[in-house]
């Protein structure tokens, strides 16, 4: 029970970053940085056991870690923004080769039965609000787990797991529904 509350505090006063996974190819031996206004030497001191798997790391001041923050959002933002602005649910008919050639096919009967196919995909995703269209195709076509989706929309993990869910399930419900 002690090593929980140790543990507690440690998370209030110190805020991890696994520089790995932030940085694609970053190779440096230094895996974390740690966000506080504890000195290096505090931490080590105060925290000794619940440090140990995070040796070697960089300490970043409260200050330094906003920017880190600010600069996050921001990338995220751009990436948002440029898949908002060019993703399968904005694409027409028209376009569709442009983007999606894999879905291009020579045989008439395929062809119509690809157009078909697409056209109902559409169709059953328009049944779907904005939002859920887009966190429906940020978790299935672009791999984003619920976090990750949150994090990005600034709400909490487990409105964007109902709201999945139940679009899953409202999809599901206009397939059931179709004539074969």
């Amino acid at each position: 029970m002690k090593n929980n509350k140790k543990l507690q505090q440690f998370n209030r006063e110190c805020k991890l970053i696994n520089l790995r996974y932030e940085y694609t190819g970053y190779t440096n031996d230094v895996q974390w940085a740690i966000v506080t206004e504890l000195s290096e030497e505090e931490i080590l001191q105060k925290y000794p056991e619940e440090i140990k798997q995070y040796i070697p790391f960089i300490r970043l001041s409260v200050s330094q870690g906003e920017v880190f923050e600010d600069s996050k959002r921001n990338e995220n933002k751009y990436r948002m923004r440029e898949k908002r602005c060019g993703h399968i649910f904005d694409i027409t008919d028209d376009d569709l080769e442009n983007y999606h050639p894999e879905l291009i096919v020579t045989d008439t009967e395929d062809t119509l039965t690809r157009k078909d196919e697409v056209k109902t995909v559409q169709t059953a995703l328009n049944t779907l609000s904005k939002s859920n269209r887009e966190r429906v195709y940020k978790f299935f076509f672009l791999g984003m787990n619920y976090s990750e989706i949150a994090r990005d929309e600034g709400l909490c993990e487990s409105s964007i797991r109902r709201s999945i869910e139940n679009s899953v399930k409202k999809l599901k419900t206009f397939y059931e529904k179709m004539p074969n």
